[in-house]
């Protein structure tokens, strides 16, 4: 039965998103334009010339043995790919074909949202809640982008719901592998990611009779990681350093351009974090403006599109906010899940640089279960701060129309 829902969730987000990969390729051709970022542009680029060499073979050594792109050769590797087998079995490479690969990828996330709710919740609110996260949440921004962040999101899903599931030796080193693949596509997500085999080993290896020597071997293996860990990162220091100077001054110049971002940017230190942080689960705040810049109807759906996302994140934070406050909450949940809260805050600590949705979100399936099994447990109350969160929300949009114009 499990296996059915699994694909039934697959089949129901792949004609979601597919529908909106038409519609956004529908308002950039009427427009005359595809790409609207300087990413999807670079991918899609990269891919065309990946997909015209001879064998997939070739594809590999240039992107992992010669290294031509330096870093996040994982990324160009799947569209190469994706780009070749286009052009020798389909019609050949296209951006909706490419679009719609990252569609695929962000409906196989949908699979693991729902193994990883079906840990913590019944199997009809799981599939409830897994649709509601597919449609509304930033997930599916996601996967209308040709960019490296939906393979991030499917890499870090599936680790999630292998952490929220019993301890199996293969598991574990299907994590590890996961943390190696999620490093080619980006350097930073992969090495956080390490946490994810971590803490599987300590909390879920406890169940086993040779656990003192499993925490042995933890503690060798965090040795090595972290030997690892400084290795790369003393190699490619300088590009680490680079990469953040570069999140800085783009996230400064943006948010002078408009936006609550400029507001928050004048804050003192410490308190500006936070601000940082609360302002980053509501982005874009204002939403409307690709809305107001749409040049057809196509583009208009699309603006409309991108104002759900913040907008439903913003009530569920607050509605997980709220539930936090009830005294004894965390009871509710197994300590493996608390553990990854805690992990999600530092998460969000450390991207303060640059605090944008589309590389956060493979964090946000764990704050969306925590806000499922609250909201299962304490429906009324939920409701209510649904209602509080709508109204906070329409507020905020008042108070910055008024300090703008």
């Amino acid at each position: 039965m499990d296996k059915i829902k699994s694909m039934q969730v697959f089949f129901i987000t792949y004609s979601i998103y597919s529908v909106y990969i038409a519609i956004i390729y529908l308002g950039y051709i009427t427009r005359g334009g595809w790409f609207i970022s300087p990413d999807e542009h670079l991918f899609y680029t990269a891919s065309e010339a990946l997909g015209n060499m001879s064998n997939i073979r070739s594809i590999y050594e240039t992107c992992f043995v010669q290294r031509v792109h330096i870093e996040n050769e994982g990324a160009y590797f799947t569209r190469g790919v994706v780009a070749y087998v286009a052009n020798n079995y389909l019609y050949g490479n296209s951006p909706l074909i490419q679009y719609l690969n990252s569609a695929f990828i962000g409906s196989l996330c949908s699979v693991f949202m729902y193994k990883i709710l079906l840990q913590f919740i019944d199997a009809k609110k799981s599939f409830k809640y897994t649709l509601i996260y597919v449609a509304f949440s930033y997930l599916m921004l996601s996967a209308g982008k040709l960019t490296r962040d939906v393979y991030i999101n499917f890499f870090y899903i599936w680790a999630l719901s292998i952490l929220f599931s019993d301890f199996s030796v293969r598991k574990l080193i299907l994590l590890f592998v996961l943390v190696l693949v999620t490093m080619q596509f980006r350097l930073e997500h992969g090495l956080f990611m390490a946490f994810i085999p971590m803490l599987f080993i300590y909390e879920k290896a406890k169940e086993r009779a040779n656990f003192k020597l499993i925490r042995k071997l933890l503690i060798v293996v965090m040795i090595i990681i972290a030997i690892a860990i400084a290795g790369v990162v003393l190699v490619y220091l300088k590009n680490i350093m680079s990469t953040m100077e570069g999140y800085v001054e783009f996230t400064s110049k943006n948010s002078e351009q408009g936006g609550l971002g400029k507001y928050i940017l004048r804050l003192p230190a410490g308190i500006k974090q936070i601000a940082i942080i609360i302002h980053s689960q509501m982005e874009p705040f204002p939403s409307w403006k690709q809305l107001l810049e749409s040049n057809n109807i196509f583009e208009m759906i699309g603006g409309g599109v991108v104002m759900v996302s913040p907008f439903f994140w913003f009530v569920v934070c607050f509605c997980t906010l709220r539930y936090s406050m009830i005294k004894g909450f965390y009871k509710d949940f197994p300590i493996i899940l608390r553990y990854s809260g805690l992990v999600l805050i530092l998460f969000l600590l450390v991207n303060t640089s640059n605090m944008n949705p589309r590389r956060l979100v493979c964090m946000y399936p764990i704050l969306f279960t925590v806000y499922s099994i609250g909201s299962t447990k304490y429906p009324t109350l939920f409701r209510n701060n649904m209602i509080r969160a709508v109204f906070i929300y329409l507020c905020l949009c008042g108070v910055y129309l008024l300090i703008k114009y």
